[in-house]
């Protein structure tokens, strides 16, 4: 065990910067220097051995419905789903490699306080060692769509080792529901780059808009 922090130094006579340790024949000299810091010290020292050590696991569910999941989503409504799951871990914390599906299946969809409700909503993760794959899923809001896949490949857990590929494509889909708020979109866009630096391209463009407050609504209409 250990802790970070340390008492102050006024008053205090230092030789050197107390809070630069020094070694001076063959001691270390710095505030905190023999008060439980060499914990972490440790720790951090093996970061990257832990990184490294081979690990096997499983993950597996089947039949799961909305109510049994162990989160509650509170915008859900008179929603019901089954989530499976069957993947299989292996790598290590550095090089994850996972091969398997998870899949979650909503016949209908209903989000609380808006009008906006979705039927047969399915969504599919696939995963091929070190691909991560969204099969693509479609969602229907009266007269319109909206559409999104995208594909992650993990050389390891690096930011700039993570190659990102997707679209999402919109027409007319009613991205928000409200008795305030009202919207629908119109548009493609596509996801390019690694993690650390992604490539986003596109257009999105507002077919009808109405907001609603105290004193009455309004309507906007083809904003770009």
């Amino acid at each position: 065990s250990g802790h970070t922090d340390v008492v102050p130094v006024d008053g205090q006579t230092w030789e050197t910067d107390p809070f630069e340790m020094v070694e001076k024949r063959g001691r270390l000299y710095g505030r905190g220097t023999a008060d439980m810091k060499s914990f972490f010290a440790i720790g951090l020292a093996l970061v990257p051995d832990f990184m490294a050590q081979p690990f096997t696991g499983s993950i597996k569910a089947a039949g799961w419905t909305t109510d049994d999941l162990p989160l509650k989503f509170p915008t859900l409504e008179e929603s019901r789903g089954q989530f499976t799951a069957d993947v299989t871990v292996s790598g290590t914390a550095n090089t994850p490699r996972l091969v398997g599906a998870l899949a979650l299946t909503v016949p209908t969809l209903k989000f609380r306080d808006t009008d906006v409700v979705q039927h047969d909503v399915s969504a599919r993760l696939e995963f091929a060692g070190d691909t991560i794959r969204l099969l693509p899923t479609s969602l229907k809001t009266g007269r319109g769509h909206m559409s999104a896949e995208m594909t992650v490949v993990l050389a390891t857990l690096k930011p700039s080792d993570i190659r990102l590929s997707g679209k999402v494509a919109m027409e007319r889909f009613q991205a928000l529901a409200t008795d305030a708020l009202r919207t629908t979109l119109t548009g493609n866009v596509t996801l390019a780059g690694t993690a650390a630096a992604p490539d986003i391209a596109g257009t999105i463009r507002i077919d009808e808009a109405f907001y609603r407050n105290e004193s009455g609504g309004r309507d906007i209409q083809a904003m770009a």
